[in-house]
């Protein structure tokens, strides 16, 4: 006890502060000390200060000499001495217990400010092109790449690049057919988690986006934004070559294939190309005979939902599409835009043999086997071939002996709506094919 022993050696002792002998082997001695002078502080920095300091020592005559009053009659034995001093002039710190460590830097240095950030605090990092915040450095920077068009990680077997290095991992699976997510009810699987969400809300029916107009709803936010701009009009896709827009990046990106010539979903079994994947899949049912959409009503199944679609205004008389000259309406989006023609003049399909012109492409087509001599519809009875599906159906009528056409005067049948025509003219007195030499 070195530093203890210097200590005691500097105390300047208050004269009578102590006037009694130590006789109990225990007894306690206060001594006041008002200051300390020429002390060195060891480096020690917890020993700087002694409140309340005990000792036990094995003679009073080891206590300072110049404590005036006191007897000079030693103490026997281990008597316990309670000091208590007033250090004043000792310079130290705020908190001299309190332990200070050198300030380490990282590159983690900001993890501590990050994680606040996540529980409420501001986020610090803005985009200086949108003002978009940020709550981490990282984030802001991958965010700028959108406004610089920098796409550092490309794709090691087709050189496409991506903004991201998790956006390039799940592009790599087109190549590698790793499809690590899969359905848990129809064990469908899927290169993406968000992909697979998506899809599991078709077995639950869970449409959770809907239009603040119409109130149709709909399991991804994407169709959602996709439908809003029916109503608004937006159509921010534009073809380049023939400036024709449209609400969605696929429709354009379908669109162009026209210009460029490119159909490339194939049909595994006649190897007919399409330009859209939609479009194959619909073909493919007629080698399947798959028609999953049927009616109600009458149970007429279909291939396509939106042939039952139209179908079903057969039933509820629905005619939604109205010329706008005559207000002739169709059930028909393409009912309507053939029948403007007849307005407008309009024949835009011509025969390349004769030039003859058509306001309806089926009708070219029609045409153009007068020229081939193609007749691609026989009968299965007698083998007589047409050119048009609609005379082999009168023909066959000729076997079945069907007369679907009645005279409402006098209710005779005939098998064409011609000849039934021809037939009312008796009743009607009618004679339109007269000759003018012999009247």
């Amino acid at each position: 006890m070195v530093v203890l022993q210097n200590f005691m050696d500097s105390l300047k002792v208050v004269p009578g502060s102590c006037n009694q002998t130590c006789h109990d082997e225990n007894q306690v001695i206060n001594i006041k000390a008002e200051e300390v002078t020429d002390f060195q502080e060891e480096e020690d920095s917890f020993i700087t200060t002694f409140p309340e300091i005990k000792v036990e020592h094995e003679n009073c005559t080891d206590l300072p000499k110049d404590v005036s009053g006191l007897d000079r009659e030693t103490c026997q034995g281990n008597d316990a001495i309670d000091i208590k001093v007033e250090v004043t002039d000792i310079e130290e710190e705020a908190d001299p217990l309190l332990i200070t460590f050198p300030v380490i830097d990282t590159q983690h240095g900001n993890t501590v400010n990050e994680h606040e950030i996540l529980h409420g605090q501001p986020c610090p990092y803005t985009c200086d092109v949108c003002n978009k915040p940020f709550s981490t450095k990282s984030n802001l920077k991958q965010h700028q790449r959108i406004h610089s068009g920098d796409r550092p990680y490309s794709c090691h077997m087709c050189n496409k690049s991506f903004s991201t290095r998790s956006k390039l991992k799940i592009h790599q699976r087109i190549h590698s057919g790793e499809r690590p997510y899969t359905c848990d009810i129809c064990n469908k699987s899927f290169s993406e988690k968000g992909v697979l969400k998506t899809h599991q809300r078709i077995h639950s029916g869970e449409r959770p986006y809907s239009c603040g107009m119409c109130n149709k709803s709909f399991s991804t936010k994407c169709r959602l934004m996709i439908h809003e701009r029916i109503h608004s009009g937006e159509r921010p896709y534009s073809c380049d070559v023939c400036k024709k827009s449209f609400n969605e990046k696929g429709g354009l990106k379908a669109h162009e294939r026209i210009h460029s010539g490119e159909r490339p979903y194939s049909c595994d079994v006649c190897n007919k190309s399409f330009c859209r994947r939609i479009t194959l899949s619909m073909h493919k049912r007629i080698h399947s005979g798959e028609r999953p959409y049927s009616c109600d009503i009458c149970r007429k199944s279909f291939s396509q939902r939106i042939s039952l679609s139209i179908h079903q205004r057969v039933h509820s008389g629905e005619r939604p599409y109205a010329c706008d000259i005559c207000s002739k309406t169709f059930s028909w989006l393409n009912s309507l835009i053939v029948h403007q023609r007849v307005h407008s003049g309009e024949k835009p399909y011509s025969c390349d043999v004769c030039n003859k012109s058509f306001s309806r492409r089926i009708t070219l087509t029609m045409h153009e086997r007068v020229h081939s001599g193609d007749r691609p519809y026989s009968c299965d009875i007698c083998n007589k071939s047409f050119s048009q599906r609609i005379s082999l159906s009168v023909h066959q009528r000729v076997h079945s002996g069907e007369r679907p056409y009645a005279c409402d005067i006098c209710s005779k049948t005939f098998s064409w709506q011609s000849s039934l025509n021809v037939h009312q003219r008796i009743h009607s007195g009618e004679r339109p094919n007269s000759c003018d030499v012999s009247n």
